[in-house]
């Protein structure tokens, strides 16, 4: 009988600890599809979002750097997809998805799965995890898993080698602290300037 017990104990902490492991990012992890199939991922061309999406509804800029090249030029679509790309570097390095016509990885992660279907995905190890009222969601108390890679193989080649050294991809996941589904998502950039 402690046999039983003693394998029994060994094989559910062996499934955790798998389910629990972190996950090593790909690049079909770190891809937008949207609903007619096209791809979004970062480092892409933002003539090449312009072409499959049409012109923006919204483009803004950003005045944070004295040189203006490293200001951000935004790029909203009302379909619920924003782009950011720096105005010196026309390559994305940041994607926000708000709506439900658009997801990432082969496995269709998008707004509104639940927090469990993302982490058996990405593993239930993320790099960084927090909980905050969050002001861009009404203050909803928010549950962030961030997941990160600086797999060299991964990240661009069209990045000046130099910057690409420094620099690492996060996916960003946002869900309701309460009912644990999943309210937005990002892509983000990281570089060293």
């Amino acid at each position: 009988m402690k046999y039983k017990s003693f394998l029994f104990t060994l094989l559910f902490a062996l499934s955790f600890a798998s389910y629990a492991e972190p996950k090593n990012l790909t690049e079909e992890m770190l891809t937008v599809t949207d609903k007619s199939g096209n791809e979004f991922y970062l480092c892409m061309d933002k003539d090449e979002v312009i072409e499959k999406l049409g012109e923006p509804d919204k483009i803004s800029f950003t005045t944070d750097y004295p040189n203006d090249k490293y200001n951000f030029a935004i790029m909203e679509y009302s379909a619920g997809i924003t782009f950011n790309y720096r105005k010196g570097f026309e390559k994305i390095s940041f994607i926000d998805i708000k709506s439900s016509d658009y997801y990432v990885s082969k496995n269709k992660i998008k707004i509104n799965m639940n927090k469990d279907d993302v982490q058996k995905i990405y593993g239930g190890n993320p790099a960084f995890t927090n909980v905050y009222k969050n002001p861009y969601m009404n203050n909803i108390e928010t549950l962030r898993l961030v997941y990160d890679t600086n797999d060299q193989k991964i990240i661009s080649n069209d990045m000046d080698p130099e910057d690409k050294e420094g620099c690492s991809y996060s996916i960003r996941f946002y869900f309701n602290n309460e009912t644990k589904e999943l309210m937005c998502f990002d892509l983000l950039l990281n570089t060293v300037l």
